[in-house]
């Protein structure tokens, strides 16, 4: 029974000492860790924003307003080509132009000017289509003749009421310079004009120039 009370004695000392041993051990490493350092800035004389200030994100870039320049063109005493006009005996005949609040003049529309091209009729409105009058001969460009080169050029052609081409787009693709030989060619073609009864009008029409090897 002796022993047995020795032997807790002995426990409870052990016991004792390995917890002073610890609490010893928690403050020396609590009391020589590195202190921590914190970076700060120190602003001298700050300036205040003012309380009206409207903060906006750092990559929004604020819209550039750029105001449009009017085209300007020439000023010319006459009707446009919207307006209504009539080839009757004793109507009176005013040229073409594109303004009638300024005095009459002598000056004629640019081809550049927006009003110097006629506006075609619609189709549905055609009672008489243009009809040619020109002879067409396509002749090949010597690039085209030396590489065999053959096709026909599609165009769209613009034919006012005199039957003249005002204008000449190519629809498709030819190589060695035949699409603008074809759009020379087109220029000087001569129709009879469309006519809607017994009035010339203009028309677009579609219109084909073939490239031969014989040419």
């Amino acid at each position: 029974m002796n022993s047995l009370n020795r032997w807790s004695a002995f426990q409870i000392s052990i016991f004792g000492h390995l917890l002073m041993a610890a609490i010893i051990l928690f403050f020396t490493f609590d009391f020589f860790k590195p202190e921590k350092k914190i970076n700060f800035t120190v602003i001298e004389n700050p300036v205040v924003a003012p309380s009206n200030l409207i903060l906006q994100p750092k990559n929004e870039i604020k819209p550039t307003v750029t105001k449009e320049i009017p085209e300007t063109s020439q000023k010319v005493f006459g009707l446009n080509r919207k307006a209504i006009t009539t080839s009757k005996a004793g109507a009176a005949s005013v040229k073409q132009g594109n303004t009638i609040a300024k005095e009459n003049d002598d000056l004629k529309l640019k081809p550049t000017d927006a009003d110097s091209l006629p506006i075609p009729a619609d189709d549905y409105l055609v009672t008489s289509g243009a009809k040619l009058i020109s002879t067409v001969i396509a002749n090949r460009t010597d690039e085209a003749r030396k590489a065999g080169y053959v096709g026909s050029a599609v165009l769209l052609i613009l034919i006012d009421r005199e039957g003249l081409v005002r204008e000449v787009k190519l629809l498709n693709v030819l190589e060695f310079g035949l699409g603008e030989k074809a759009i020379e060619i087109a220029k000087q073609l001569k129709f009879i004009p469309a006519k809607i009864k017994d009035d010339p009008v203009a028309t677009k029409i579609r219109f084909s120039i073939n490239f031969k090897s014989s040419n």
